[in-house]
């Protein structure tokens, strides 16, 4: 399967330090202008997907 742009790009940015916040998608989605939800159910499809192995701060 490949990647979309905007799964790229939320792709690049959990590789580039995630901010510490305590919603950190929520500050994602400001940045990228990309819903919340649908940050999060990107990040869902591509941990599914084995593009994402895990997320730490």
């Amino acid at each position: 399967m490949i990647l979309s742009d905007t799964d790229r790009k939320i792709l690049h940015r959990l590789q580039s330090n995630l901010p510490l916040v305590s919603r950190p998608f929520l500050e994602l989605s400001k940045e990228l202008s990309i819903d919340e939800d649908t940050i999060i159910e990107r990040i869902k499809f591509m941990i599914e997907k084995g593009y994402v192995r895990s997320l730490r701060p």
